[in-house]
């Protein structure tokens, strides 16, 4: 007589597919934990704070050339999308797609050191470029959560990444103004100062991303 063997986890057996590893899930959620540092101290703490005062100069129009330049990059994300989803699950290639365009935000969020007071041209150019790659990246990892969790556990794995990516921002911030809050978006060297650290940061932990991208 043949007797079926039980699972050992049963959590794990009524939350993911099967056939799915926990270092898959584990390594989905770290791209949240890696790429919240962006919109953190990009987006929301510091360069938009630079930008407004250093790179606008504090002029009255600063701000709306800050979300005229966001508003760009979420156009071109609608409009460019759905084509692009669509390509990669033609030809399987949603990892691959997602190494490429965190690749792209990778490197023109390092660019942005290199913005200085004035050069408004540039940083909308770099901002638009940065944050529709984040935001492609971040619409191509959401395409793998109905791989790894079940329809009813999807909510629950979904929220692992979304604490991870809490935790992740709230480093990148502290480890930024950590290590010299008072030079934060104040000028040239507050400029520079942000942008370099927060690459030191969160390249580092995308780099680690790229590879697991690469390898799993």
């Amino acid at each position: 007589m043949t007797v079926a063997k039980a699972s050992s986890s049963p959590a794990r057996s009524s939350t993911l597919n099967a056939g799915v590893r926990k270092r898959e899930v584990f390594g989905w959620a770290m791209y949240d934990f890696a790429n919240s540092g962006f919109t953190t101290v990009v987006i929301t703490a510091v360069f938009s704070a630079y930008f407004v005062g250093a790179v606008a100069q504090g002029a009255a129009w600063g701000a709306l050339a800050w979300t005229t330049t966001l508003g760009v990059s979420y156009a071109l994300v609608m409009l460019s999308m759905p084509a692009l989803g669509a390509w990669a699950d033609l030809h399987g290639a949603k990892k691959r797609l997602l190494g490429w365009v965190t690749l792209l935000c990778l490197v023109s969020t390092a660019a942005l050191a290199w913005v200085q007071p004035g050069d408004l041209v540039l940083a909308c150019i770099l901002v638009v470029v940065a944050n529709t790659a984040f935001s492609w990246g971040e619409s191509v990892s959401y395409a793998f959560l109905p791989e790894l969790a079940k329809p009813e556990a999807m909510g629950k794995v979904s929220g692992w990444g979304w604490g991870l990516g809490y935790a992740g921002g709230m480093l990148g911030v502290r480890n930024l103004f950590g290590l010299g809050h008072e030079r934060a978006g104040t000028g040239r060297n507050g400029g520079r100062f942000c942008t370099d650290h927060h690459v030191d940061h969160g390249g580092d932990v995308w780099g680690r991303v790229l590879v697991h991208l690469c390898v799993a």
